[in-house]
């Protein structure tokens, strides 16, 4: 049987002037880490570029080595509901 991976957990408040329940996901990195020992170089700079040229991740730092990627959708998202209010 498979098992299931909970990414986080709901708060609820009904002390405040407007009651609410907020999903708060655990940190990131997730623990334990990833372990990609033994994975070939080749095959992790493929599925990258794969994942860059379907527009899902995005290379930032424009290095030829040691290249950091974002996922701009998942970073937009877990800012989603930050912005400061309006006054």
């Amino acid at each position: 049987m498979a098992s299931v991976r909970v990414a986080g957990r709901y708060i609820t408040n009904s002390l405040s002037p407007e009651p609410f329940k907020a999903f708060i996901p655990y940190p990131l990195p997730p623990e334990p880490p990833l372990n990609l020992s033994g994975t070939n170089p080749s095959t992790v700079t493929a599925a990258l570029t794969r994942l860059e040229d379907l527009g899902i991740v995005r290379e930032v730092t424009s290095r030829r080595r040691d290249k950091l990627y974002s996922y701009e959708k998942y970073i937009h998202l877990l800012n989603e509901g930050t912005e400061p209010l309006a006054r």
